[in-house]
């Protein structure tokens, strides 16, 4: 994770001659908001600032199962890794994502977000290799 990279987005974009709306550029800012000082401010916002960690704790879970595959995550396996066991991808952001039951936020259970994630991750598991 560099920490440049919210603030090179229209640069990196503009290498391939694409734009994007400001909208579309506020909800990456609002992923990192320690970077960009952006803080979530819409449903969109908060989901992109409360899914960035957890992505890569479904992905972690995934590969201690033995076929490495995002189709055999349990639910439960994802939720108890980010409520009880906190060395477990010791990195993953677990306030950031618990933000997700906030009611100015996306007012979704933690288990419920956990849920959109992971289904939405397996929807594209071949696409992202796992």
């Amino acid at each position: 994770f560099k920490s440049t990279h919210p603030q090179k987005t229209l640069e990196a974009l503009a290498k391939y001659n694409l734009t994007i709306s400001e909208t579309v550029h506020n909800i990456i800012k609002a992923h990192a908001p320690s970077l960009t000082g952006r803080q979530p401010q819409n449903k969109a916002e908060w989901s992109i600032f409360c899914a960035d960690s957890l992505t890569g704790l479904i992905m972690a879970v995934a590969f201690v199962y033995p076929s490495r595959k995002l189709a055999d995550v349990k639910l439960s396996s994802v939720v108890k890794r980010l409520l009880k066991e906190p060395k477990f991808a010791a990195g993953t952001r677990r306030e950031e994502i618990k933000k997700c039951a906030l009611p100015e936020g996306l007012n979704l259970t933690v288990e419920k977000f956990v849920e959109i994630c992971l289904n939405s991750m397996k929807l594209i598991a071949g696409e992202i290799g796992v």
